[in-house]
């Protein structure tokens, strides 16, 4: 049977014969100690890796002056990695559907307290809006331009 250390050491001298991988120092490890960097796989967690990462965020933020720049490297790999699992994770167990353009320009209405009869003349009709509002009939490039500019958005929104 292999020991850790042997199959360790093969992987070791396999990488280093293809690619210099920059090294990863004490304090990265110790980082990994308190939460690993594997899989996340229930929100329980997903939430304690957000305290981690919250955490970090805070505390280099509050002392940035006060960490030497390795220190500061490694705590920056070691977020982009915690944030990335978080990310997968959320991303698998918290889905999101697609909005449509009529249920974004819908948004966009209330948010500004907007009717039917204010976006007319832009759309090109009332009844036109109230079409577009009900799905029967999509927004036209002009349409979404004269949006973007209105609201202050980029025009993928509206994609």
């Amino acid at each position: 049977m292999l020991s850790a250390a042997k199959i360790i050491d093969e992987i070791k001298s396999e990488i280093a014969t293809h690619v210099t991988l920059a090294p990863v120092g004490e304090t990265y490890l110790k980082l990994v100690e308190i939460f690993p960097l594997i899989k996340i796989e229930s929100p329980a967690a997903n939430r304690i890796g957000i305290k981690v990462l919250e955490h970090l965020i805070t505390y280099t933020n509050m002392h940035e002056n006060e960490i030497d720049l390795n220190t500061k490297k490694q705590i920056y790999l070691y977020m982009q990695c915690l944030g990335n699992l978080i990310h997968g994770f959320e991303r698998k167990a918290y889905p999101t559907r697609k909005i449509s353009a009529a249920e974004m320009l819908a948004y966009f209405m209330k948010e500004h307290m907007l009717n039917q009869k204010d976006l007319a003349r832009e759309l090109g009709g009332q009844s036109v809006v109230s079409k577009i509002l009900k799905g029967e009939r999509k927004l036209n490039k002009n349409q979404i331009e004269k949006l973007a500019k209105r609201f202050n958005v980029s025009v993928d929104v509206f994609f």
